[in-house]
């Protein structure tokens, strides 16, 4: 059985948020993803999951990862097919879009 956390964080370049379920974290993942690249923490801080756009790149708990996919991999295709990711490259005002990673 996952891990489960009683909040998480998720931090994206157009704002945060605080996520209290699974499903909550892969609704955070494809409706911010979209935009950029986005983190969620733990409360304590601790980086639980990067992503890059929509598509998770670490995550420090496989067993959460797991659980979060059951979820996750349906809305991921979803927004493959309505979204067109490149066309949603964000930059808040004031900033300059970062080149490369």
């Amino acid at each position: 059985m996952a891990k489960e956390y009683r909040k998480l964080i998720g931090r994206s370049v157009i704002g945060n948020k605080n996520l209290r379920s699974t499903e909550a974290v892969a609704e955070f993942i494809c409706r911010h993803g979209i935009y950029g690249d986005l983190k969620i923490i733990t409360e304590d801080g601790k980086t639980l999951i990067k992503t890059n756009q929509i598509y998770v790149t670490d995550c420090t708990d496989e067993e959460y990862l797991t659980e979060l996919n059951k979820i996750l991999l349906p809305m991921q295709k979803i927004t493959e097919e309505t979204a067109d990711l490149e066309s949603y490259n964000y930059t808040p005002e004031g900033e300059e879009p970062e080149m490369g990673m």
